[in-house]
């Protein structure tokens, strides 16, 4: 993992430079073309995908643990509403989504973005999975007190905590695939359908979560 984070982010880096290329043509091709022509809302797509392929960048350095990110004190239920909307606009004819959120959660010091970037790739996977069939995602977020043994053990310190939980009800891995599920570049989807990063930036980006 230590050896893919690095590479990862000597990767990032060299995109991250000729995105910048990109991102900057864009604004100036935006300021010469006109407003309502469709040249311009194809310029403004690219930018749009060009900040969201700029967070994607960041997110591979906090793999590679290059670029610590900043925290603040977040609203939870703010966080999930967010990246449920995105998931949605992906999601496959026949997925539901449903989002449980208890009311008041106490807020809690983490990356927004890192946090909706494990949502959307938990969520992508069993959208993915189930695409054939009528399956249901849920996402929930309660508030909780850690005071278990087995916990401790985990490595969280007594207090409170907001757990939260992605359920679906596809048809599930295998144990010779769940003992893979975070090896850099593993997937089961078939070859231009998927990278297989996702699970290992969500196992890099929780990393960065855990108790010292």
């Amino acid at each position: 993992m230590e050896a893919m984070g690095t590479l990862a982010s000597g990767i990032a880096h060299d995109f991250n430079n000729l995105l910048t290329v990109i991102m900057l043509n864009a604004e100036t091709a935006l300021d010469a073309a006109p407003e309502n022509s469709p040249l311009h809302a194809s310029l403004q797509e690219i930018r749009r995908s060009g900040t969201r392929a700029a967070e994607v960048v960041r997110q591979i350095m906090t793999f590679g643990r290059k670029n610590p990110a900043g925290r603040k004190h977040q609203d939870v239920n703010l966080m999930i509403s967010e990246a449920v909307a995105m998931l949605r606009h992906a999601q496959p004819l026949g997925i539901r989504t449903r989002v449980n959120l208890a009311p008041s959660l106490p807020r809690i010091h983490a990356d927004s973005t890192q946090v909706q970037q494990v949502l959307i790739n938990l969520g992508n996977n069993p959208m993915h999975a189930m695409q054939n069939e009528h399956g249901l995602l849920e996402i929930s977020a309660v508030a909780v007190l850690c005071e278990s043994e087995p916990s401790i053990r985990a490595g969280l310190r007594p207090g409170r905590y907001v757990r939260i939980t992605v359920r679906d009800n596809g048809h599930g891995m295998d144990a010779e695939t769940m003992a893979r599920i975070f090896d850099p570049f593993f997937t089961t989807k078939s070859p231009g359908k998927g990278t297989g990063l996702g699970l290992s930036v969500v196992h890099g980006i929780l990393q960065l979560y855990e108790v010292s």
